[in-house]
């Protein structure tokens, strides 16, 4: 069947929809990467910006987190913190997922 003109226009029509929900996935997955990650870039300036060069351990601890809300709490916490080290508390204590 997939021979005659019929076969392949079914095949080719398949092979499309295929394509187009694959693209939808990977967009849809990159955008749910994406989020995290512009969070954490955001956050890393803002802690630079605030109090200078950031640890290395701490920059480390910020990009394995990938729950938004977790960025978030850190990120009221680096409005309140009166140093590096009470920011550094509240990313060692942020759970990694």
């Amino acid at each position: 069947m997939i021979d005659t003109p019929l076969g392949q226009e079914i095949l080719r029509e398949g092979m499309q929809i295929g394509v187009k929900k694959g693209i939808k996935k990977g967009v849809k997955e990159g955008i749910k990467e994406g989020i995290p990650q512009g969070a954490q870039h955001v956050l890393l300036q803002l802690i630079a910006a605030r109090f200078g060069q950031t640890p290395t351990s701490i920059r480390r601890k910020i990009t394995a987190i990938h729950d938004t809300k977790k960025l978030d709490r850190i990120a009221a916490t680096l409005l309140t913190a009166q140093n590096m080290a009470e920011l550094k508390q509240a990313v060692i204590n942020a759970p990694r997922r």
